[in-house]
């Protein structure tokens, strides 16, 4: 199924097999930036511990996640965009191996806001 973005991902509504981590976080997100903030956008379906977040009106602009760390109360995450050119889907930053979750809020809000 192709997302708004065009890309190749389904929803990953809270208890689609995600870990409880993911399950938590994705709540406290919402919580935090409110429930029409982000889309879930899973590429990463059979990962129990990741998954995307996107802008709602363009899901090219994601934040990709992961709880698989050691330390519960921290998170590695990476950013995506549209390419500037080239053949490559998208563009993203480097990956963040180590974030607390207020890092990780404002990089989605900050990604994720147009």
């Amino acid at each position: 199924m192709l997302d708004k973005g065009g890309h190749l991902g389904q929803s990953a509504p809270v208890g689609s097999g995600k870990d409880t981590t993911i399950e938590m976080l994705l709540s406290r997100l919402r919580e935090d930036l409110g429930t029409d903030a982000f889309d879930v956008v899973d590429h990463w379906a059979t990962d129990r511990y990741a998954v995307g977040v996107a802008r709602p009106a363009d899901h090219r602009f994601l934040v990709y996640i992961s709880t698989d760390l050691p330390e519960r109360s921290e998170y590695a995450y990476q950013v995506e965009r549209p390419p500037s050119g080239g053949e490559m889907p998208y563009e993203a930053d480097p990956m963040v191996d180590v974030a607390t979750y207020n890092e990780l809020l404002n990089a989605v809000r900050a990604h994720l806001t147009p």
